[in-house]
């Protein structure tokens, strides 16, 4: 799912916005982590069901990793996780790349497998890296599977980063409904998606049809048919568009 898609501005954001304050005035705090996972899910699941089930089978084994090295820090078994963590990126990312480096430099013909890369596989991968380096130094003592899987799959940074690291986001979990809403941060969140979604869609719409009215003039001008102010409107939208697009971009920007 994207963020200046119309499913997510129209229907994810606002059943997101609703659900979660609605059980935080409850004072269900779990029930909220639950419900932001689940959304978080339903995000990165929403074009490819497969992408998720690979998400699932990382947060899987690495908590098993988590719990692991949280009872006894082994190297051995920090190695591991690791080279299994690098391994799965190396065969969704660079696999069929580095096979045909080899087919290239030996004359091989070894099949390519064409595998679909995940969205943001390289975001949750590391970012989980990190947090069982974090275990085996011992600045996490324990986490539950709620707030972990919450941690690696959480919607605002998953697909686009940035990294985070538990030290940012575990303590902001278990202060959720702490804080009340904030009108002022809610604007600004507002701006951030309002940006995106005016540049691709209002502004892309605006491009389209000015792009396409003024392609029509130019035609009927070249065949001596073009009325005097007729290229006027079209170079006015083509004009709006522009103000719609860099707008939508200093938006974007502006909290930045």
């Amino acid at each position: 799912m994207l963020f200046n898609s119309y499913v997510f501005i129209f229907l994810f954001f606002p059943l997101c916005l609703v659900g979660y304050y609605g059980l935080i005035r409850r004072n269900r705090k779990r029930a909220a982590q639950f419900f932001l996972l689940m959304m978080s899910f339903w995000f990165y699941g929403y074009f490819q069901v497969n992408y998720l089930l690979i998400m699932l089978f990382s947060i899987a084994v690495n908590y098993c990793f988590h719990r692991l090295l949280s009872q006894k820090a082994s190297r051995k078994l920090l190695f591991c996780a690791i080279a299994i963590n690098l391994g799965v990126l190396f065969y969704f990312k660079y696999f069929d790349f580095f096979v045909e480096n080899i087919n290239a430099l030996t004359g091989a013909s070894f099949a390519l497998r064409h595998v679909l890369l995940p969205l943001g596989i390289s975001f949750f991968t590391f970012q989980q890296i990190g947090f069982i380096v974090d275990t085996y130094r011992g600045e996490v003592k324990d986490c539950g599977l709620l707030p972990y899987a919450l941690f690696v799959a959480f919607f605002p940074q998953l697909i686009a980063g940035p990294i985070v690291t538990q030290a940012e986001m575990l303590p902001q979990f278990s202060r959720m409904g702490e804080k009340r809403f904030d009108w002022e941060q809610f604007a600004k969140g507002y701006a951030v998606c309002n940006g995106p979604f005016q540049k691709s869609h209002s502004g892309g719409h605006a491009r389209r049809g000015s792009e396409l009215w003024l392609y029509e003039y130019c035609a009927s001008w070249k065949m001596g048919c073009a009325c005097g102010d007729s290229g006027l409107f079209p170079a006015a939208l083509f004009r709006f568009q522009r103000i719609l697009r860099y707008g939508a971009g200093n938006r974007e920007n502006a909290w930045a």
